[in-house]
């Protein structure tokens, strides 16, 4: 009898080993397989984007991941990473700890979130008005993330980033920046790349009105569309220019400027 309780005992002991076996293999091929998702383009080692950080492993029943970060470069949000990109290259420890079955593993990971490339442009508008003379209606200056200015007829511009190659100049939701006819020769906006950079490509929406917009002097087009594309060659300076006769009915709404540099 003694040994018929003796061997229940035994067994019962290898299931109880055999469970805990299975629960701390689990968790250790959890441990194996959790990866931080980068967007296209990115890894490890030149982050400028979030990045995704899983808070569960679909094959893992019971599994919970919990992260933090050493660094304000990078904000946890649920299961995103927010990056944020300062002046300089900076490393960021993330730690990851799961969880599964009442026991718990942690994960390092090292990231670097790349410093955030500064675009500069310059921009300059001469506005003209049918049968008047050329006057300035926004001061030459460098166009930076956060400026907004004012100017005559209710012109506002804003400038932000869309990514580190990619300013957008213009982006008026309720109005359009107008460029006024001038027999031929009317207002004009030139955009100039500074540091050595090039402009590849100008892109731009219409409002309701093009008399007729010329990009490099090339010939006026007339398409009201969403948006037209023009090519550059490299150039440090582009001039978007109004080259419709002088008629009232020949202003050129523009409710936003795509700007593409190298």
């Amino acid at each position: 009898m003694k040994k018929i309780v003796t061997t229940v005992v035994l067994f019962a002991l290898s299931l109880v080993l055999v469970a805990c076996g299975k629960g701390s293999s689990a968790l250790t091929d959890a441990k194996e397989a959790l990866q931080i998702q980068y967007q296209a383009g990115d890894q490890y080692d030149s982050v400028t984007r979030d990045i995704t950080l899983p808070t569960s492993l679909g094959s893992y029943e019971g599994l919970t991941i919990e992260w933090a970060s050493d660094n304000q470069s990078l904000v946890i949000e649920g299961t995103k990473g927010k990056v944020v990109q300062g002046s300089e290259n900076i490393t960021v420890n993330l730690t990851a700890t799961l969880k599964l079955d009442g026991k718990e593993e942690t994960k390092p990971f090292s990231i670097v979130v790349i410093k955030k490339e500064v675009v500069e442009l310059a921009l300059s508008i001469k506005s003209k008005y049918v049968g008047e003379p050329y006057g300035e209606s926004l001061s030459d200056g460098l166009i930076d993330e956060h400026l907004q200015m004012s100017a005559e007829s209710n012109l506002t511009v804003s400038f932000f980033a869309e990514n580190s190659k990619t300013k957008t100049i213009f982006n008026n939701k309720f109005q359009e920046t107008r460029l006024y006819p001038g027999s031929k020769n009317g207002s004009k906006l030139v955009i100039t790349a500074l540091n050595g950079k090039k402009i590849t490509k100008v892109e731009v929406v219409f409002g309701p009105q093009n008399g007729g917009l010329s990009v490099n002097g090339l010939e006026a087009n007339k398409t009201i569309s969403e948006k037209i594309s023009v090519d550059i060659d490299s150039l440090e300076s582009v001039t978007l220019q109004n080259v419709a006769d002088a008629t009232s009915g020949n202003r050129i709404d523009i409710k936003e400027i795509i700007v593409t540099i190298k």
